[in-house]
């Protein structure tokens, strides 16, 4: 069976409330997708407008074992707007995301929809950001373009472990050793960029070990067969 990533963003930057989330669509759509359908099944799921309403059940098939999610968000909901919301699931069955793993780029979503996702819906595992991350408007200035591009590169890295077969848990790790990299390269020419990107790197949240983020062992493979063997 082939292995089915979801990715839910936006149709176009008129439904983005900021600017920081059409540049992570745009990033993702252009350098982060075309590695993993080498692989994988691309299933995309968009919002066309602000008001728009996703249930996300609905957009999954058999094999969709990776979710990733891109926009702006809040603590409980995805994407922030309540009239647009994607997650938590529209549906009383707690198992909608069961084997399934949540990556989630926007801020804030790993305060409270995160460990909800896992605990309530069963979600193998949930990796995002547990505050505003920071993220300067890529078109004021080049320094603040190649921000946004070393910012989303690392969180990329993620989307690359899990992709090549890694854990979730060497997953982070992958992206945190990006976020350290990058920022010691910007130490002697920029340093508050360098600041900016270790704060980032520190709101960045998943199960490194077993924890309220899902299982830290978990991956794709493992996720499609429990899914297969479940149906």
């Amino acid at each position: 069976m082939a292995t089915t990533f979801l990715a839910v963003d936006f149709d176009n930057s008129a439904a983005f409330p900021s600017q920081s989330a059409t540049v992570a669509t745009e990033f993702r759509r252009t350098v982060v997708e075309p590695s993993l359908v080498q692989r994988f099944k691309l299933q995309r799921s968009s919002l066309s407008s602000p008001t728009s309403w996703v249930d996300i059940d609905s957009v999954m098939d058999s094999q969709t074992v990776y979710i990733v999610c891109t926009g702006d968000g809040s603590e409980g909901v995805f994407p922030a707007s309540p009239n647009s919301q994607i997650l938590p699931p529209d549906s009383t069955i707690t198992t909608d995301l069961q084997f399934r793993i949540v990556h989630i780029l926007a801020c804030s979503t790993a305060a409270v929809l995160g460990p909800q996702l896992v605990a309530t819906w069963k979600a193998a595992a949930f990796i995002g950001y547990s505050g505003l991350y920071t993220f300067p408007d890529p078109s004021t200035s080049e320094a603040a373009a190649g921000f946004a591009q070393t910012f989303l590169n690392c969180d990329a890295q993620i989307d690359f472990a899990l992709g090549g077969g890694g854990s979730v848990s060497a997953a982070i790790q992958a992206a945190l050793n990006e976020f350290e990299a990058q920022a010691k390269l910007l130490d002697p020419v920029n340093p508050s960029l360098a600041n900016m990107l270790r704060s980032n790197a520190q709101l960045l949240c998943g199960p490194t070990v077993d924890n309220e983020f899902g299982s830290s062992s978990a991956t794709l493979a493992l996720s499609l067969q429990l899914l297969s063997t479940n149906q």
